[in-house]
């Protein structure tokens, strides 16, 4: 059976329970790990996507037992590499599992993360040339530098001495002691003192062998007492301290204001742009005859954009067809004079996504006489990339085409549309330069700087989250919370959504995430299965004020609301770089007008 047809069989089967994830993701290393061969690069990415939707049902420790189980011999360059990416004690066991040529080795090697770099210097076996490429880059087994001549001359310390991570361990063998801090940025000896600067994630030992020069230690500054081992080092009389835990506030107080106006039919739009037969740039075919709707053509590139369209109604105004462009996971919905129509999402979780879509809807029967408006808004989750030089990147996002149909004419486009786009404010002319070109889109309240720290929500309504109930379109949610994280620590806090045990929600919905004016990406429920945002230090305030505002679109379908939101420490350690607040524009009247 040939490489493709055997990776097929093993993805045509999903794994229910762990047992079979086990099962499915040893057979997926069998086939992967062989030796480079040529193969359906989108069933071999489809294999990788497996990989880490089996990495949600089997635990850190299991994936590494099984990676370093007696028997793999990991020959494809590919997968080691991407196993160098994961956990260190899963990247030890497979950089350890390893079987490549010299030439493999020396190519793979400086692609590798330092710290998966580090994992190889306790081989003994890697050919010559790996060992020559792993000395280039300054990879061996170190001790602390000797001293300079001059005692102001700083050491040499390599990057990779600060790699803290076990090595891999054949099996049988006893793990090794590391006797270190979690992270060791900093060696420098000054007449005789030895000034270390580092992090300590709980607790740590620290013991050290340099040259007899070596006659005090500070760490981070601070005067450590030492003693001499009998193995010939110095060791700190009592551990370095830990971090501090860090009490981290309920998000409460929350405002909410509907963020889809644009839907309403008395809404005005007389600044918006009038959709015409410009110059069509697209690789994407549009029906002929057609005006040029997409977004790009107005100046429009990323985020959300809205279309509103006016028309006369006749017989043939039953359905309203939409084209559109979205990228992977892309959205759009629909109104007519207010009423709403529904909504469409172009597909996820494929290897290469499909990023246009269609979608249909119904309009009700009195569309078929008098005025209307159409309202539109599409989400746009980013152009193509043009890896195969192609000219995929050029793709439409947008509206491709809009036609009012169904009727006994039995035509296309039976009923004229007289459209207007609306997307960022200020299009390419960014209002807010600072935070740059991918922090905002076009939805109102984007428009509007609701996503500001320093915007006023005093009126907005008093809300709870969870929401218990929502409607269709845009939502926005804000709310405060002070953080006083302790000094000299170094903290990673972030914001999850719902259950953060599940991949996905039950509820269909999604939610822009904005902390102190910058986008920290979009939550999408029932896709994921990302569920925890990081947010910077220096974007947070990690001793002061700190504004959240959420931007939730959705169907208004019973359980299709926000879930709970509250912050997560993701890293905390006593240490780290002292950083400064990002200088931004902090209210709506700080943005650069636009004319």
């Amino acid at each position: 059976m040939h490489f493709d047809d055997r990776l097929a069989t093993v993805l045509r089967h999903r794994a229910t329970g762990e047992r079979a994830a086990k099962t499915q993701f040893r057979q997926l290393l069998d086939l992967l790990g062989e030796r480079p061969q040529a193969g359906d690069p989108a069933l071999k990415a489809a294999a990788y996507l497996r990989l880490i939707a089996l990495a949600e049902v089997i635990s850190v420790p299991d994936r590494a037992a099984i990676v370093g189980e007696n028997g793999w011999r990991f020959r494809n360059p590919e997968l080691v590499r991407w196993f160098g990416e994961a956990h260190p004690s899963i990247a030890g066991a497979a950089l350890y599992r390893a079987q490549l040529t010299d030439a493999e080795w020396a190519e793979l090697i400086p692609r590798l993360p330092i710290r998966a770099r580090g994992f190889l210097r306790h081989r003994r076996d890697l050919p010559a040339g790996a060992l020559r490429v792993l000395d280039r880059l300054g990879v061996a087994d170190r001790a602390l530098p000797m001293p300079a001549a001059s005692p102001a001359a700083p050491s040499e310390a390599a990057p990779e001495a600060q790699d803290t991570a076990t090595p891999p361990v054949a099996p049988g063998e006893p793990e090794p002691l590391v006797l270190r801090p979690a992270m060791l940025r900093d060696a420098t000896i000054r007449g005789g003192t030895l000034a270390l600067t580092g992090d300590t994630a709980q607790e740590s030992p620290l013991e050290i062998w340099a040259s007899p020069a070596v006659r005090a230690v500070t760490w981070n500054g601070s005067r450590v007492a030492t003693a001499a081992t009998p193995a010939g080092s110095i060791a700190a009389t009592r551990p370095l301290a830990g971090p501090a835990a860090i009490a981290l506030p309920a998000l409460t107080d929350w405002r909410m204001a509907k963020g889809s106006p644009e839907a309403d039919p008395a809404f005005d739009d007389s600044g918006w742009q009038a959709i015409d037969r410009r110059a069509y740039a697209s690789i994407t075919a549009r029906p002929d005859g057609q005006p040029n709707m997409l977004m790009d053509a107005y100046g429009f590139h990323e985020g959300d954009v809205w279309y509103r369209g006016r028309f006369t109604g006749t017989p043939d105004a039953r359905a309203l067809s939409l084209y559109f462009g979205a990228g992977g996971s892309g959205l759009v919905q629909a109104w007519i004079d207010g009423q709403f129509l529904g909504e469409a999402e172009t597909p996820h979780g494929l290897p290469r996504p499909i990023t246009t879509g269609t979608a249909r809807f119904a309009l009700p029967a009195a569309a078929q006489s008098g005025e209307h408006v159409l309202s539109v808004m599409v989400r746009n989750n980013g152009h193509n990339w043009d890896l195969d030089a192609d000219d995929f990147h050029k793709e439409a996002r947008g509206l491709i085409s809009a036609s009012l149909e169904g009727g006994p004419s039995g035509r296309s486009f039976a009923v004229p549309i007289a459209w207007k786009i609306q997307g960022r404010k200020g299009g390419e002319t960014l209002a807010d330069p600072v935070r740059g070109v991918a922090n905002n889109g076009g939805l109102y309240g984007e428009r509007m700087g609701w996503h500001l720290p320093g915007f006023d929500d005093g009126a907005w309504t008093k809300a709870s989250v969870p929401a218990s109930q929502t409607t269709p379109g845009t939502s926005w949610y804000r709310t405060a919370f002070t953080l006083d994280v302790p000094r000299g620590q170094d903290a990673t806090i972030g914001l999850g959504f719902g259950d953060m045990e599940t991949p996905r929600s039950q509820g269909r919905y999604r939610v822009l995430i904005f902390v102190n004016g910058w986008n920290m990406g979009q939550f999408v429920a029932h896709v994921g299965p990302q569920r925890i945002f990081p947010i910077p230090e220096g974007i947070l305030n990690h001793r002061g004020e700190n504004h959240v505002a959420l931007a939730v679109t959705t169907d208004g379908q019973p359980g299709d609301a926000l879930e709970a939101v509250r912050l997560v420490t993701l890293r905390n350690v006593k240490g780290g770089l002292p950083v400064q607040m990002v200088a931004a524009p902090s209210a709506p009247s700080d943005l650069k007008e636009i004319q």
